[in-house]
């Protein structure tokens, strides 16, 4: 599962190649959409005293996004928002760690050919998650970590564009409680998702 994002990407690549030459897209403005797709996770997770839950974990995903391009040339500027659904969950004999939504504040950088936008992105990743040990009661935080990653996205139409995107999004090691007892752990996330939107 490591490496599923990296056939993705290159259909991407396949799929932006033969880019339309139509004439020029105005990519500014406001726009809004919803994604899916797949995420996977490589827990680094810790129960002192007891074997944690170190798996890899995968589950679809699915939310919903917004944003603001800012258009010069053939550059293309923005800020993004999104929030997901995700269910990636580690396992051991002794305890349980899961994520289950995600939110993700970025700024974008791309290029624009023809109908296509190959941009770049970076910010802030939000990580809901969850922790316990077996019949004892179970503790959730809301943690910050980091996120990039880019895609490509094409106009279809006057108001409706396509994308395709991978994003990495780091999830900090902190410590939760399992009636006393501590739980550390943290994973590294590798999302691929398709989006539509709609612009105004």
């Amino acid at each position: 599962m490591k490496h599923i994002w990296l056939p993705v990407l290159g259909a991407l690549v396949a799929w932006a190649s033969p880019a339309s030459a139509q004439g020029d897209v105005d990519w500014s403005g406001f726009y809004f959409g919803a994604h899916a797709g797949f995420a996977g996770a490589f827990f680094n997770n810790e129960v002192p005293a007891f074997p944690g839950p170190t798996d890899e974990a995968g589950s679809f995903m699915g939310g919903g996004h917004a944003g603001y391009n800012w258009q010069s040339d053939a550059m293309v500027f923005g800020a993004e928002f999104d929030a997901s659904l995700i269910d990636l969950e580690g396992d051991s004999a002794a305890g349980r760690f899961q994520e289950d939504f995600m939110t993700t504040a970025r700024l974008r950088a791309g290029a624009a050919f023809g109908d296509y936008l190959v941009f770049l992105t970076a910010g802030l990743a939000g990580t809901g998650k969850e922790a316990n040990l077996a019949g004892l009661p179970t503790d959730s935080e809301f943690v910050l970590g980091v996120t990039g990653g880019g895609g490509i996205e094409r106009m279809m139409g006057e108001s409706w564009s396509a994308r395709l995107e991978y994003l990495y999004v780091s999830v900090p090691d902190d410590t939760l409680s399992s009636g006393g007892t501590s739980i550390v752990g943290g994973s590294d996330n590798h999302i691929v998702r398709a989006g539509l939107n709609f612009h105004f």
